[in-house]
């Protein structure tokens, strides 16, 4: 895992790249690399420098026209051989690579017998030459997490692509002289190309709606994300034309509604297994030692317990470690602790937990850090992550496997439901309504479902679904994997965001084999009754590991799903630095957004929160 940033110019100096690239030392603490290259594709020169160095020798008036950054956390060949930005054995191709492709191995055999030649074991140089084999095409092949440039020499021409699902961040900046990337929209501020802005209605949103990490515009003017499943090209020729990124991946889902049938459920859970082990297979490739984030839920759990599986079938050795966030000390706090759940998975595979419990004094420094990271605000405080990832880090572990990915296709929030119920016939809503109802915390949503059920039973669906969608202000899905599959587009790739930020700013990377694409696949296409039956969310994972896991985690209906206990915390010792803190934005939101402002809005509070302090760390403008 690292961190990348360019700059393509014919006309400013782009020695700016070495502070671009330093400001992403956290990403890449290892090990950073600089690349300068003219439009004849001859590199004019090119430097690297190790853990904790800094450029001693800045070049100056160097005729460069493309400049390449790279940060390295040394993951996968952690020899010197693996540096980037990389050139490929035929000289043609640079890249600076930002993330891991998982299949490598099975990728360079095929390269191989085709004729490539490797000087390293590192998946950065498959990625070289796969492009060079396969073209664009090369991006089907892969099955990793990616962000990353690669940089043409005969036609001095940049590619740029981000993987299917956007586990891996990359933004982008043009002007009429210039492109500018980088993974993280600091090192763009950093090119002295742009200043941060923000639109008032960006703000606006942010309080309304909460952080957008899907859309291809940002929360600051003038720079843009390159979405999911998304490349662009672009030359030193066209560098004052507007990039047109290019969709080469969409997922399609099972909008079905097949009825619930026993034999197909076991074959679906008995394929779900295998695909997930295979992913977790997978992502314990490294040179360096792994762990795993145990939140005691079954998502985290079904990995450890993969992890090992694998390691007693394979003989791998491996020390698996786990890391959680845990509550169990403080009474106004235990509302949010899982760590009886936690040890019980640990015990059970007789496997090493570590633990951590955030110091409550500690929450205002650390919080500014987690801003720093983010750069634009976030939902809440995400301190469990951000702690998670502080002990990974204090024991000096690099890799973490997480469960992230598996609620937005398994149906693991309570709100599925309503969606589930509305969409069954009337002999299978009559079964379910009574095992629903009996879910913890459900039931406003089960109402919501029964009730516009009965609307569309007495109305009709045509009725009831403009009734319906006259009231809620939107189109109603059809089917509950219409929903899934919104929500895996939208509020998971804000979750990936989180989940990124938090855990590079420790110098770890975190994977995630719920999102492996064959696994994602696969689950968009079961029918949406596997998902939910009998009451059961996540009924087809439930199935899978029924007897692997603890029945109390198997079978667990109280998912808590990573809690943060803001309301102990600011209701108690930091409630007067939160009204500090809000303060500063109250009035913009009051007299310059006309928003009234709420002080009982929990939601409205933190976000303010991040906002403000977001404002006061980026110094950022509004404008109108």
């Amino acid at each position: 895992m690292c961190g990348i940033t360019g700059i393509l110019s014919q006309h400013k100096s782009l020695t700016v790249i070495n502070e671009m690239t330093q400001s992403l030392n956290k990403r890449g603490p290892d090990g950073s690399g600089i690349l300068y290259s003219d439009n004849t594709g001859q590199h004019i020169e090119s430097n690297f420098y190790g853990p904790g160095q800094s450029p001693d020798l800045i070049p100056q008036n160097i005729n460069a026209t493309i400049a390449l950054g790279h940060t390295r956390l040394s993951i996968i060949d952690i020899s010197e051989r693996s540096l980037q930005p990389m050139q490929s054995v035929n000289q043609r191709y640079w890249i600076v690579f930002n993330g891991e492709i998982f299949n490598y191995i099975e990728l360079k055999e095929q390269l191989i017998a085709a004729g490539y030649i490797f000087k390293t074991e590192s998946d950065t140089e498959v990625v070289l030459n796969s492009y060079d084999y396969w073209g664009t095409d090369c991006l089907h092949k892969f099955n990793g997490m990616w962000a990353f440039c690669i940089y043409d020499t005969e036609t001095s021409q940049l590619f740029l692509s981000r993987d299917r699902f956007g586990e891996k961040p990359l933004y982008y900046a043009q002007g009429e002289d210039y492109f500018v990337f980088g993974s993280e929209i600091k090192s763009i501020f950093k090119s002295g190309t742009i200043k941060p802005t923000v639109h008032r209605k960006e703000i606006n949103r942010f309080l309304d709606r909460g952080p957008i990490e899907f859309l291809e515009n940002t929360f600051y003017q003038g720079i843009f994300r390159l979405l999911p499943g998304h490349y662009l090209t672009i030359n030193i020729a066209d560098v004052h034309k507007k990039p047109e990124p290019v969709k080469y991946y969409e997922l399609k889902v099972n909008t079905s509604n097949e009825t619930f049938q026993e034999q197909r459920a076991q074959e679906y859970a008995q394929k779900y297994y295998r695909l997930l082990k295979d992913s977790v297979r997978l992502r314990i490739r490294s040179d360096v030692p792994i762990g795993s984030a145990l939140s005691g839920g079954m998502d985290s759990s079904s990995i450890v317990y993969l992890i090992n599986e694998i390691n007693k079938e394979e003989c791998l050795n491996l020390e698996q470690k786990t890391f959680s966030c845990v509550y169990k000390n403080d009474v106004h706090t235990s509302y949010c602790d899982e760590s009886k759940h936690i040890e019980l998975v640990a015990s059970d595979l007789s496997i090493v937990n570590k633990q951590i419990t955030p110091d409550t004094d500690q929450i205002p420094h650390e919080h500014a850090l987690m801003i720093e990271s983010f750069e634009c605000p976030p939902e809440n405080t995400c301190m469990s992550g951000w702690w998670t990832y502080k002990l990974v880090q204090k024991n000096r572990t690099k890799v973490t496997l997480d469960g992230q990915g598996a609620d937005e296709q398994l149906t693991g929030y309570l709100y599925y439901y309503a969606y589930f119920l509305y969409s069954l016939s009337l002999k299978d809503f009559l079964r379910e309504i009574r095992y629903c109802s009996t879910v913890p915390g459900a039931f406003p949503y089960v109402w919501r479902g029964a009730s516009a059920f009965l609307l569309k039973f007495m109305l009709g669906s045509f009725c009831a679904s403009f009734i319906i969608e006259r009231v809620l202000g939107r189109a109603l899905p059809k089917n509950l994997n219409e929903v899934l599959l919104n929500d895996f587009n939208t509020g998971l790739v804000n979750l990936f965001n989180n989940a990124d930020r938090g855990s590079m700013a420790h110098s770890v990377e975190t994977r995630m084999p719920f999102v492996d694409y064959r696994l994602v696949e696969f689950l968009a296409d079961v029918p949406a009754c596997y998902k939910i039956h009998k009451g059961w969310s996540k009924y087809l994972a439930r199935l899978a590991f029924s007897g692997k896991l603890p029945d109390q985690i198997c079978w667990r209906r109280d998912k808590m799903g990573w809690p943060i206990p803001e309301d102990a915390w600011f209701t108690g010792t930091l409630a007067e630095w939160l009204s500090k803190e809000c303060s500063g934005i109250q009035d913009v939101i009051e007299h310059d957004l006309n928003v009234p402002y709420n002080t009982t809005n929990k939601r409205l509070k933190l976000r303010s929160l991040n906002l403000n302090r977001c404002k006061n760390y980026f110094k950022f403008s509004v404008s109108e």
